[in-house]
């Protein structure tokens, strides 16, 4: 029987909420899961939007972000070591525009899955990005 990659990216399904957004992710399927975050604006609408598609090709799984429907490159999952203290985290690196101001997207899973933290970083002229955001899962 075939070993899904994306299994590993099981704990991101399901309903999240954070500070004004919320995050859905659908379960791994096959070679592929889905994502989307919506950020509330003031009057109750949807002010900005991001999705992902992770894909599982060759053994390897990729992260396809897009903002506002503009998909923003391709991420590989890194290999996690073991004996590291971080080795919860799933870390995908920029694998073919190393010039992008988006270098690192993680994903991180805490307090027994009540708990998703979502970060990137990178750089850009005005100096060092780093952000992240934690969210928790909402109900329904």
């Amino acid at each position: 029987m075939n070993r899904n990659p994306l299994n590993q990216l099981a704990f991101l399904s399901g309903a999240w909420q954070g500070d004004g957004f919320i995050a859905d992710f659908t379960e791994p399927v096959y070679n592929l899961m889905f994502g989307s975050m919506q950020v509330a604006g003031d009057n109750g609408t949807a002010a900005y939007w991001e999705t992902y598609r992770f894909e599982a090709r060759n053994d390897k799984v990729f992260v396809y972000p897009a903002q506002m429907g503009r998909e923003n490159g391709a991420y590989l999952l890194q290999e996690n070591d073991p004996a590291d203290p971080e080795a919860g985290r799933k870390t995908f690196r920029s694998f073919i525009d190393k010039q992008a101001s988006i270098q690192e997207i993680s994903f991180e899973s805490a307090r027994s899955g009540e708990e998703l933290r979502i970060g990137v970083a990178g750089s850009t002229e005005r100096g060092a990005i780093r952000k992240e955001w934690v969210l928790s899962r909402r109900s329904g």
